[in-house]
């Protein structure tokens, strides 16, 4: 059984596959929070546009979120608070941290969503990037520092002039 990458420790065909192929919705802005970082894992782009906020969708990048999510490599999902969202409410908050390696440095995007219920459905409205967001977790390489890539050059001289 693969387990859901949303943390949820339950296994993806009865976690978020459900809300993915849309034959269930998401109860609670959590849920819809947990099955959106799970759809960049899996590269469920319909499920992302469409839990978007219908308002902003004429300004979704669908090629670029996709080929964002497809070249990051998704090192888990940490909820840090959740404000309201739950199935009576009609508005919610999450803070969450999402872990990527990208270009090989590693990432954390720490973000508080705001998400809103219309006609019983969730939408990702918009987000507020905290002050530690998208910082290295890997240290960085000097220029004068050996390549990463095994080569024995230094980095100016390798893969920092391609």
């Amino acid at each position: 059984m693969e387990l859901c990458s949303c943390g949820s420790g339950i296994g993806y065909e009865k976690c978020c596959r459900p809300f993915h192929k849309f034959d269930s919705i998401p109860k609670t802005a959590l849920a819809c929070m947990m099955a959106r970082y799970c759809a960049f894992v899996k590269l469920e782009m319909d499920f992302l546009e469409k839990s978007y906020n219908p308002d902003k969708l004429e300004g979704y990048d669908r090629d670029s979120t996709f080929r964002w999510a497809k070249e990051s490599a998704w090192k888990g999902l940490e909820i840090v608070e959740c404000l309201n969202g739950q199935e009576s409410d009609e508005e919610g908050v999450v803070e969450f941290k999402a872990k990527y390696v990208s270009g090989g440095s590693e990432y954390i995007h720490h973000e508080k969503a705001k998400f809103l219920k219309r006609e019983g459905v969730w939408f990702f409205m918009d987000g507020d990037i905290q002050n530690d967001s998208i910082k290295r977790v890997s240290p960085k390489i000097g220029r004068n520092d050996a390549c990463p890539c095994g080569s024995g050059k230094k980095y100016k001289k390798c893969c920092l002039s391609k």
